[in-house]
């Protein structure tokens, strides 16, 4: 019911702008859905002058969607709730009292409604899918330890697979999962082992797979040039560390590109046949240089050198440019959150962690708050350095995940001291 109202509500909630027409994203997401549901080019495309591939899964639901943005908007309003209507129905059977249960449906249809979350909807953009199948992956992969069947590991693995193609970083936020939970159900829930090698397996081949694809679009050419411009041209060292690696035309690179007053003048090097041999050995060997000057350089990794400033973007609750000026449905439910500080969040779970290993049952579900925070958190740090440009919009999920996870923590936390509370009174009662 609370999903079928909260659907309504957002469906007749329209934005009455269409930020996402000033973009570039979204016309390159509807170019590719026009390609045939069974051709090539909307699952690998290839790389033209003025089409920058994406990983298919956005523009495969925008294909199913009839390319059509209001259709388009309302199927990711649909999707975004029914994950939380899935995500709850699964955790609900892991909670042992009514009262949990309460808590966990106030906390997740009060976080639904936060415009940080249901503001992506209502634009053309990957971050409502990738978030909506976030929740749905993880919805499904505890539904896998409830139900050990076939149906349910054939439906995670189908989640995993659109999750991960709705950006190039979540590969490896997937296979970091998996060895994560391997590790502990290797000494915890050894009837588990098979099926978490089954996803770990899967979580391979899918990473070789979005590689490959990878490969074909070319899609880490624009993020390696980004990557040069804003972080390498500025520093002497890193500078020289490249041109030492045969980086073609650097001197000219910088002299045109190396003072830019506004990010979005990156865009004509893109396109400029004056640096033909730069994107050729970009194209070529600039992602194996980037990931070689970034093992070569762990402290530009762990973000040491950073400007705080730059660093502040990776916690941002509100993108105004891209989410649009409104605010949903009211002020009081758009300033709601973010309720937990990110210390809540490790804090949390740390003591699910501590819950785990001390408790003779040894519940899965209490160390997966952990787990999510670690991996997530890693993953934040793969996109950080992955792009210089846009650092706020993708790191949006940063926030919105702390949120999820302090919540998620909460309500295990509650739910296990309810009994407790219950042998004590009845303990004081005696």
């Amino acid at each position: 019911m609370l999903f079928v109202i909260a659907l309504i509500i957002s469906l007749f909630t329209n934005h009455k702008e269409n930020v996402w027409s000033s973009m570039g994203d979204p016309f390159v997401y509807l170019e590719q859905s026009k390609s045939g549901i069974l051709s090539s080019d909307l699952y690998f495309p290839k790389r033209t002058e003025y089409f920058y591939p994406r990983p298919f899964t956005t523009p495969l639901l925008y294909k199913l969607a009839q390319s059509n943005p209001a259709i388009i908007i309302a199927l990711q309003k649909t999707l975004h709730f029914l994950s939380i209507f899935f995500f709850c129905a699964i955790l609900i059977t892991f909670l042992r009292s009514n009262l949990s249960c309460f808590f966990l449906l106030l906390f997740m249809y009060l976080f639904s409604f936060w415009w940080s979350v249901l503001g992506w909807a209502h634009t053309l953009l990957s971050e409502s899918f990738s978030l909506s199948f976030l929740f749905l992956w993880v919805a499904s992969f505890m539904a896998c330890f409830r139900n050990k069947n076939t149906a349910f590991l054939g439906l995670h693995l189908i989640i995993a697979v659109l999750l991960s193609f709705t950006r190039d970083t979540w590969p490896y936020a997937l296979l970091l999962f998996y060895l994560l939970v391997m590790a502990v159900v290797w000494f915890y829930r050894k009837e588990m082992r098979k099926t978490i090698g089954v996803f770990l397996l899967s979580a391979c081949v899918i990473f070789i797979v979005q590689q490959k694809t990878a490969q074909i679009g070319k899609r880490y050419c624009l993020p390696i040039m980004n990557n040069i411009v804003f972080r390498v041209l500025p520093n002497a060292d890193y500078f020289n560390w490249f041109k030492a690696q045969g980086m073609p035309q650097g001197d000219a690179l910088k002299n045109k590109y190396g003072k830019l007053q506004n990010w979005k003048g990156i865009y004509s090097l893109y396109t400029d046949n004056e640096f033909t041999d730069f994107y050729q050995w970009v194209s070529d060997k600039g992602k194996g240089t980037y990931m070689k000057f970034l093992i070569t350089h762990p402290h530009l990794f762990l973000l040491q050198e950073e400007p705080k400033e730059n660093i502040d973007l990776m916690f941002v609750t509100q993108l105004d440019p891209y989410t649009g000026k409104s605010i949903g449905l009211s002020k009081k439910l758009a300033g709601l959150h973010p309720i937990f500080p990110l210390f809540v969040s490790i804090l949390f779970s740390i003591v699910l962690v501590g819950i785990f290993i001390t408790s003779t049952q040894k519940n899965t579900m209490h160390i997966l708050p952990f787990i999510l925070l670690l991996t997530l958190a890693i993953n934040g740090l793969l996109l950080f350095t992955a792009d210089a440009l846009e650092i706020d919009r993708h790191m949006y999920m940063s926030v919105v995940v702390c949120e999820f996870i302090s919540m998620l923590s909460i309500v295990l936390l509650f739910d296990l001291a309810i009994p407790l509370w219950r042998r004590f009174k009845k303990h004081r009662n005696r």
